[in-house]
């Protein structure tokens, strides 16, 4: 059993409908207050439902319980709800969880972080590091992701496809690797199932960097 937290995200529900397509037994955290269509879509899947949330400890070390891998895909960022902070989830909610899987004997730990400039520090970078350093002593596999395409090239930032129009931010000559969520996604699947980038960080990033001004 596998269970993939964050799972009505976007790259979680992705990672729940590509572990389903391969056979595995998937545990799907939801919240209460979760989305019941995307709750509906993973049910459809297959999926077995968990309620919980990462605010909760004690929720976290039951849903733990039975499993062989956990697959992080949460954060605070996109999908934020009441008490959702970056402190609250990203970093002591994702701790919480990796102290409750190594608890329940659950060594195989996929966390989905993302790249960054180490010359800027962030709250979000510095919580995303320290769960990285928490995980270390597991058989963990670290995912650099950088920008999804489908969330940052998009109206919702900008991007007016029908009038061709686009919204810069900064000069617009910083070279960025877009990449896909779904591409994303059998990263985040490989190390379990095909037994690879076992302790690994994993830079993920499309295949070629363009500035904005490229684009």
């Amino acid at each position: 059993m596998i269970l993939v937290v964050g799972a009505t995200g976007l790259l979680g529900t992705r990672v729940c409908e590509r572990l389903r397509a391969e056979g595995q037994a998937v545990r799907a955290l939801v919240r209460r207050t979760s989305n019941p269509d995307k709750v509906n879509v993973l049910k459809s899947l297959g999926c077995e439902l968990a309620t919980g949330d990462l605010k909760d400890p004690s929720q976290i070390q039951a849903v733990c319980q039975g499993i062989s891998a956990v697959i992080s895909t949460a954060s605070s960022t996109l999908s934020r709800q009441a008490g959702d902070l970056i402190e609250s989830v990203d970093l002591q909610g994702q701790l919480g969880l990796v102290s409750a899987a190594r608890g329940a004997g659950v060594g195989r730990f996929v966390f989905v972080s993302f790249r960054d400039d180490p010359t800027v520090q962030y709250p979000l970078t510095q919580a995303k590091r320290s769960v990285e350093q928490a995980i270390a002593d597991l058989d963990f596999t670290s995912i650099q992701a950088s920008y999804f395409m489908e969330v940052w090239l998009t109206p919702a930032v900008g991007f007016d496809y029908f009038h061709g129009r686009a919204r810069i931010y900064g000069n617009g000559l910083k070279p960025i690797n877009w990449v896909s969520y779904r591409d994303v996604a059998e990263f985040c699947i490989a190390p379990i199932l095909r037994s690879v980038a076992g302790r690994s960080v994993l830079a993920v990033g499309g295949p070629e960097a363009l500035t904005p001004l490229e684009w």
